[in-house]
């Protein structure tokens, strides 16, 4: 019965693991944003929802670590466009 349950927990605990370290896929623009600077180009389009971008930004930053000064101006960016964007979030 112990044997049974410390195999249970090592199983357990193998696979939770794994799921923790693999990155999300988030897709925008038929690219992944894990791979792809989508963020950029969403914020180039007419219009744009900003939490897709700040989406975006945080899938490409968790594979490439983005410097702080990229991450201190987008913040502004979406900031400042926050402002001005409609109810359902979107910027045009």
């Amino acid at each position: 019965m112990k044997k049974q349950l410390i195999v249970v927990l090592i199983f357990f605990t193998l696979f939770s693991c794994n799921q923790k370290n693999t990155p999300k896929e988030v897709f925008f623009l038929n690219k992944n944003a894990a791979e792809f600077p989508v963020w950029e180009e969403l914020l180039r389009q007419e219009k744009v929802k900003l939490s897709d971008v700040v989406l975006a930004f945080d899938a490409y930053n968790a594979k490439h670590h983005v410097n702080k000064k990229i991450k201190n101006h987008l913040k502004k960016t979406i900031r400042i466009l926050s402002r001005s964007a409609d109810s359902d979030g979107y910027y045009t």
